[in-house]
């Protein structure tokens, strides 16, 4: 890992104001994604790496500019109305822990501070922030797992694989002592650029629940929605490992959208995948929020069940076959996850091609490496990443299927997945 990063080149000239886009009051210059005042530049720093949840609104999200008081003495402001108003803005919680300059806040967001003010005697929390009841607000992932402003310069292949271990780990938000919630705020009204600039905008980060525990009960008023909810997760886990990836961030931006749009068909099988194999689950695949997918019993929507079964026979039958066979663990799971990023670049441009091209030999290099270090034997490695390596293929296969019937779910609006986002979605692919 290096100190030495690369500024963000930002166009100051685009939309130009002398009021903060927040509260109103005269601006201080831009920051964070957005013009702000010295004030609430202040109050996002503090909003973004405490570890402290944003609380909830006490007066239905009806406080306005400039002072967001949510009482009608005007004493009490809203933390919630005034965060939200900066999200929308375009602020993003990222930065203020990614920029030259800010390593304080970088270490501050990576570790966690009691909520507001210092530590009493010097206690810190040792875990990142990553509960599950963080609202809208975005988990600080770019100080401590690998996001490209970052992490420019070249590192071995322990340390790229710690750091996606740790991606990882922050992203999936799991926690077993915590029940898998399933009734969140979510919403599919979004661009794929937004989602890339701030995956919060599609739900919130709720555990992913893929731990081989008995399956959640489904509430009631989600059974209708449980799709479109089912997509939001998943894109948004999605959109954080594309997000945590360096070499994701020098393809061309219209090529990074596409990449994206294709890869959710094969990132979230390839987990359900693992996952199944990992916890020795049989008779079926266990799938995000910890559900259990069996041919005999889909405890699903009637509209995915098509889907669900080529998903479980293909899984069953071929790709966790492989993984039996190879005896893959996480690093090389993670390994493989960023190969399936980097596997095609059909459509791409020149540029992005070069990419590409270059970041599939690393993460290949990488992993074959790392299997002659683990086996020993550089006959038995060659023999586990051959196979290791037929997976990405694979992977295509099953997203090709999956897009079909994700199309006709879309276009006939089944269960929840409506919306700006899963259209384009389905056109890009």
């Amino acid at each position: 890992m290096t100190n030495d990063c690369s500024e963000e080149i930002l166009d100051l000239t685009a939309n130009l104001s002398n009021d903060c886009e927040i509260c109103g009051e005269p601006a201080i210059g831009w920051n964070y994604g957005a013009i702000v005042c010295g004030s609430c530049k202040i109050f996002f720093i503090r909003a973004t790496t405490s570890a402290a949840p944003i609380p909830k609104c006490q007066n239905a999200e009806r406080c306005v500019p400039p002072k967001f008081f949510c009482d009608k003495a005007g004493k009490v402001k809203c933390i919630s109305c005034r965060y939200k108003r900066a999200l929308r803005a375009g602020m993003d919680p990222e930065r203020p822990a990614r920029r030259r300059g800010c390593f304080l806040r970088e270490r501050r967001a990576q570790v966690g501070l009691k909520p507001r003010g210092r530590p009493k005697n010097g206690e810190i929390l040792k875990k990142p922030c990553t509960s599950g009841n963080i609202g809208l607000k975005e988990l600080q992932i770019a100080a401590q797992s690998f996001s490209a402003p970052v992490f420019v310069g070249p590192c071995d292949s322990v340390e790229t694989i710690r750091n996606l271990l740790n991606l990882e780990s922050l992203i999936s938000n799991d926690d077993l002592a915590k029940s898998i919630v399933l009734d969140y705020t979510y919403s599919l009204d979004v661009s794929i650029t937004d989602v890339l600039a701030n995956p919060g905008v599609l739900c919130q980060r709720v555990p992913m629940g893929i731990d081989g525990s008995n399956p959640p009960k489904i509430p009631e008023n989600c059974l209708a929605t449980l799709g479109g909810r089912l997509c939001a997760r998943l894109s948004m886990h999605c959109a954080d490992w594309c997000r945590g990836i360096p070499e994701f961030w020098n393809l061309h931006e219209e090529d990074r959208i596409n990449l994206f749009a294709r890869l959710i068909g094969q990132l979230g099988p390839f987990t359900d995948y693992f996952m199944t194999y990992k916890h020795s689950f049989t008779g079926g695949l266990l799938t995000t929020f910890g559900s259990h997918a069996k041919i005999d019993e889909l405890h699903i929507l009637d509209e995915f069940k098509e889907t669900f079964y080529f998903h479980i026979y293909y899984g069953l039958n071929t790709v966790i076959p492989m993984m039996k066979r190879t005896e893959i663990r996480d690093e090389e799971f993670l390994l493989l996850k960023a190969i399936i990023l980097f596997s095609s670049d059909i459509g791409f441009r020149e540029i992005s091609s070069q990419v590409t091209r270059k970041a599939f030999y690393k993460y290949t290099m990488i992993l074959l490496e790392h299997l002659k270090i683990r086996f020993k034997d550089e006959k038995v490695a060659l023999v586990k990443f051959n196979e290791l390596m037929m997976i990405p293929m694979c992977m295509q296969t099953v997203a090709a299927k999956l897009q079909s019937q994700f199309g006709q779910v879309f276009l006939t609006k089944q269960a929840g997945v409506e919306g700006k986002f899963p259209e384009e979605i389905f056109f890009k692919t």
